[in-house]
């Protein structure tokens, strides 16, 4: 019996990096499966792309984070003495 899962999502290896694997939802897909199966392989699936998604949020805090403390850290070592002073001043 065929049935049809919306929101599952499909892994796919990108041929410019072969290493990576992608990860994006489709609208419907038919699996040749028994019906738990396949709610169990939607559910898995859903939850590693909720993961993934987590990861890249967590990934573009960090480098925010790392790009705040860049450019303090730039102000203060690579800064004249008055950018120095300036910042103690304030």
């Amino acid at each position: 019996e065929l049935t049809n899962i919306s929101n599952v999502l499909s892994i796919s290896k990108t041929l410019n990096t072969p290493n990576t694997l992608r990860i994006t939802r489709s609208s419907t897909i038919n699996i040749g499966l028994d019906k738990r199966i396949a709610k169990g392989f939607a559910s898995i699936i859903s939850n590693i792309y909720d993961v993934q998604t987590q990861m890249i949020v967590m990934i573009q805090d960090i480098q925010k984070k790392i790009n705040e403390m860049y450019i303090d850290w730039k102000v203060i070592r690579f800064g004249s003495h008055m950018e120095n002073d300036t910042k103690w001043i304030d």
